[in-house]
């Protein structure tokens, strides 16, 4: 399932968590970071299943930052 990103946003804003598979669906790193800083704010969850994706390190420390522990990475 595809959702929009606006959607995500959304979710979170709300207080809300989401997994977004990396596997599955492509997500900018602007938008992450929208994401990471809202959960931040909300308290909701962002879940990144990387699976055999590739993440640079320094996006991942920034989302990290932004997310203030709400972010976390799926490495399975």
């Amino acid at each position: 399932m595809i959702i929009l990103p606006d959607t995500l946003l959304q979710i979170v804003v709300s207080g809300g968590g989401v997994i977004i598979d990396l596997k599955k669906q492509v997500m900018l790193p602007d938008t992450l970071r929208q994401l990471a800083h809202a959960a931040s704010i909300s308290g909701g969850w962002v879940v990144i299943k990387l699976s055999d994706s590739v993440m640079m390190p320094d996006l991942m420390r920034e989302l990290a930052l932004h997310g203030k522990g709400h972010v976390i990475f799926d490495l399975s």
